[in-house]
């Protein structure tokens, strides 16, 4: 069963991926805090762990799975910036979330040191936060390539329509 959101809303709320949850973000930026479930599902190391069950117990923390439609949303944007083969499914689940709280008129912050991730909520019009990189400087447009066969073009595929090799990325030309 979803969780539903509070109603109480605070100026700025925190979504994170593993690299905040692992950083102990929770605990130590103020605010409200958010990730997914399948964030959770990556936390393994016992030090994590035990930030992450202090960060859940205190309240500090919420986990919500995100609305179908933000992850179609996600998808599309991904797939039109040439992000998609460079996101997994776990980094669209956090966009998803954070695309979905800001549609709630919530003022959000992914916490991310993953560059893809910074590139697409920048495109989706949401800040991020780095905790160990120093982020991205600015919004970068990627055309999908294979290095095989050299086809080229917009897929939400992550391997080649003609040759079945794995799909790469580079800047588009502007």
């Amino acid at each position: 069963m979803r969780k539903s959101l509070r109603e109480d809303k605070h100026r700025i709320v925190f979504v994170h991926d593993a690299s905040g949850l692992f950083a102990g973000a929770p605990l130590n930026l103020p605010g409200k805090h958010y990730t997914t479930p399948k964030v959770i599902e990556e936390v393994k190391d016992r030090h994590s762990s035990l930030l992450l069950q202090f960060a859940l117990n205190s309240g500090k923390l919420e986990v919500i799975e995100p609305q179908g439609k933000y992850f179609r949303k996600v998808e599309e944007e991904a797939k039109r910036i040439g992000e998609i083969v460079a996101l997994s499914s776990t980094d669209i689940s956090v966009i998803a979330l954070a695309l979905e709280l800001k549609d709630k008129d919530y003022d959000v912050v992914v916490v991310t040191d993953d560059y893809a991730v910074q590139n697409t909520v920048l495109h989706l019009g949401i800040e991020f936060l780095s905790m160990k990189t120093i982020g991205i400087k600015k919004m970068v447009r990627y055309q999908v390539y294979c290095p095989v066969c050299g086809w080229e073009g917009v897929t939400s595929l992550k391997i080649c329509p003609r040759c079945e090799s794995a799909l790469k990325r580079k800047p588009a030309k502007s």
